[in-house]
C-alpha cells in the first residue's frame, strides 16, 4: 500500500510466515451464527452476516466484535433453491454496509435495505416475485453493489432484467436494463 503524497510504502511488515506457538490468541467464538456459505463483512465495531437455521428461515445479524455478543438478527425469508443439485442450499451473500444501512440478498432473491443500528428493515423486495427473476443454480449468491445512491443485483430471468438498480433509501427502481439468460454466482462489477 502507498500514500498519495509519496512513493514510499505505508506498510513495511512482510506478513507473518508463521505463528509463534501456541497460536494466536482466540478472543471469542460463536456457535449460534447458524449456517451457511456467507463472509463477514466487518465495519467499525460490529460484524455482519448472513445465515440460516434449516431452509425456513434465513437472516442477517450484528454481532459485536469485542466479545461476538449478538445485536440484532433480522430475518429475511426462506432458503432458495433448497432441493438444488449438488444438494448445499445455504445462505451464501455478504452483505454490503453503506453509512447507516447495510443490504442483504438472501438465497431464494430477498433484497432488504437493513439499519445497521437497530436491525430494522427500511425496504424489502423479492426478486423473483417483484421483478420476476430466475436464480442460477446456487440460488442468489450474489452481494448487493452499491455506487452513490444506487444498489445494484442481478435478478437473472430469460428476457428479464440481467441488472436491478434500486434507489438506496427508498428501494425505487433506476433504469432496469434488460435481458441477460443466466445470471452469476458472484457480484456485479
Amino acid at each position: 500500500m502507498f500514500s498519495k503524497l509519496s512513493s514510499r510504502p505505508l506498510v513495511t511488515t512482510t506478513g507473518v510466515k508463521e505463528w509463534p506457538e501456541p497460536g494466536p490468541r482466540l478472543l471469542w467464538e460463536v456457535t449460534n451464527a447458524g449456517s451457511g456459505y456467507s463472509t463477514p463483512a466487518v465495519v467499525e465495531d460490529r460484524l455482519y452476516l448472513l445465515g440460516n437455521e434449516g431452509v425456513e428461515t434465513e437472516f442477517v445479524e450484528a454481532l459485536a466484535v469485542a466479545d461476538g455478543k449478538r445485536v440484532w438478527l433480522t430475518p429475511l425469508g426462506t432458503v432458495g433453491r433448497p432441493k438444488q443439485n449438488p444438494n448445499y442450499p445455504a445462505a451464501r451473500s455478504t452483505p454490503t454496509v453503506d453509512g447507516d444501512v447495510l443490504y442483504a440478498l438472501g438465497s431464494d432473491g430477498d433484497l432488504a435495505c437493513v439499519e445497521i443500528a437497530s436491525g430494522k428493515v427500511r425496504w424489502h423486495k423479492n426478486l423473483q416475485t417483484d421483478f420476476k427473476g430466475k436464480p442460477g443454480e446456487w440460488a442468489y449468491a450474489e452481494s448487493p453493489l452499491v455506487d452513490g445512491d444506487t444498489v445494484v443485483c442481478t435478478p437473472g430471468g430469460s428476457g428479464m432484467r440481467s441488472m436491478l438498480a434500486k434507489r438506496n433509501a427508498i428501494g425505487h427502481d433506476v433504469n432496469p436494463s434488460t435481458s441477460i439468460r443466466s445470471r452469476p454466482a458472484s457480484s456485479p462489477r
